[in-house]
């Protein structure tokens, strides 16, 4: 403490005894005559004066309060920290950081045995604070120039809460900052991150995809739980990827009990042509998700064709034919797949033809079958009798037993890195203005489950 002189000048012996006190930060503290007396200071009892000033006193201002010559002493109080989080906040834990202010307010370092003081709190009525933690840091204040950011970790905190933080300096007269003046940081820890199970994908179509989590039981749901979920998907791994600036696809809710978000639909979709990457995290009270991360998903297959060429067929032979080329279709992705079917005219400029489950006017049928048993005739394809579900332009799952599945393979839960090979058999119309070369187009999605 650095202590400032000046004189003061006893006309008779005082009546009263007291502590007069200063304005501003500079305050007398020693009585005079009489120790432990009181009185209400008024203008005309304060002695006012900056710091590093010398202030003398000749009289009081009434005849009655004179006191005698000698000299008094100013206490200066050092400066108030003014802290704030430096972006670190957990679930538990973050640091708080604060310049150095100064021993005499903003002037000169704060000497050896100087201390820091953290009082925090979760409840916002400032100077009420029922759950009010005192916390001693100890940090070296040896040759510490006023501004040096210092810092302190501050450890169990609860998981989402919003705290109240200030920070008090102590000098090494036992001298602290004005409480009057404290500037108190606000800072929210994060929510406990959603738990991944071992079903991560409940759903995936071609354009979006649904994310499971671990929901917490409704007993657990409480201020400290969470305020809801944000889902995220990046194809290029949040920037981490080639290329730049490929979009991240969101979607929220703010339900504390939700296990289940949805991205791709209704907004921005998915190209499951590319591999995404997955993002879950609980949202605490000021918005901030602390993220689990899932299982990338590449969700993708390939297809060897998906047009077939219909000509050179004489209709006085055979009204229908097995198509002599085949389509295969690869899972070049990581996770298994079912495959969606439909079919359609494609022939340019126009067709005139249209797809059913029998042959019509201007209608041919199209069958498909998933086939590695033996084959017929050489570049035949299978039999016609193992044919026996139609494709139309109404999609239809390839699944386990029903359409699209045989006994020696189906398209239902298409392991990575496996493949299947679908055959045709065609019939054409019962009657046609357009008998020539015609194409169709057989589409082939995947979709899970």
């Amino acid at each position: 403490m650095r202590l400032s002189a000046f004189a003061v000048l006893l006309l008779s012996a005082p009546a009263w005894a007291g502590p007069l006190m200063s304005s501003g930060s500079n305050s007398i503290t020693r009585n005079v005559d009489n120790a432990g007396g009181t009185y209400s200071s008024t203008a005309s009892n304060q002695i006012t004066g900056s710091a590093g000033e010398e202030i003398a006193l000749t009289t009081s201002s009434t005849a009655n309060n004179l006191m005698r010559s000698g000299f008094s002493t100013i206490a200066y109080y050092p400066g108030t920290p003014t802290p704030s989080p430096n972006g670190g906040v957990s679930t538990s834990s973050t640091t708080l950081d604060w310049p150095t202010p100064g021993y005499d307010a903003n002037l000169g370092a704060a000497l050896v045995g100087s201390a820091y003081f953290v009082q925090l709190a979760s409840n916002s009525t400032i100077g009420q604070l029922s759950d009010l933690k005192i916390v001693n840091v100890t940090i070296s204040t040896s040759a510490q120039a006023v501004g040096k950011i210092v810092g302190t970790s501050l450890t169990g905190l609860d998981p989402n809460t919003t705290y109240y933080a200030q920070v008090l300096l102590r000098d090494n007269d036992g001298n602290v900052s004005a409480a009057s003046t404290v500037t108190w940081a606000t800072f929210t820890s994060l929510a406990n991150p959603p738990t991944v199970g071992a079903l991560e994908f409940t759903s995936i179509q071609w354009s979006s995809a649904t994310v499971a989590w671990i929901a917490p039981s409704q007993l657990s749901v409480s201020s400290q739980s969470n305020e809801g979920y944000t889902l995220l998907a990046s194809s290029n791994n949040f920037g981490a990827l080639a290329p730049a600036g490929a979009p991240v696809i969101s979607s929220t809710t703010y339900e504390a009990l939700a296990s289940t978000l949805t991205v791709g639909a209704g907004g921005v979709p998915l190209d499951l042509s590319s591999t995404y990457y997955f993002q879950v995290g609980s949202l605490n009270w000021a918005g901030t998700p602390n993220f689990a991360t899932f299982n990338k998903l590449n969700f993708q297959i390939v297809r060897s064709t998906g047009l077939l060429n219909i000509h050179g067929i004489d209709l006085t032979v055979a009204k229908s034919t097995v198509a002599t080329s085949s389509m295969v279709v690869t899972n070049v992705g990581n996770w298994p797949a079912t495959i969606l079917l439909a079919a359609s005219t494609v022939t340019a400029p126009s067709s005139f033809w249209s797809l059913g489950t029998s042959s019509d006017v201007e209608q041919a049928a199209l069958q498909g079958v998933w086939f590695t048993g033996a084959l017929g005739p050489p570049a035949v394809g299978p039999p016609p009798s193992t044919f026996t579900t139609f494709l139309t332009t109404s999609p239809t799952i390839s699944q386990a037993s029903g359409n699209y599945s045989s006994a020696s393979q189906n398209g239902f839960q298409l392991a990575p890195g496996a493949n299947i090979t679908m055959w045709f058999r065609f019939f054409f119309p019962t009657s046609t203005s357009s008998p020539g070369h015609e194409t169709l187009q057989v589409t082939a999605q995947p979709v899970y489950p």
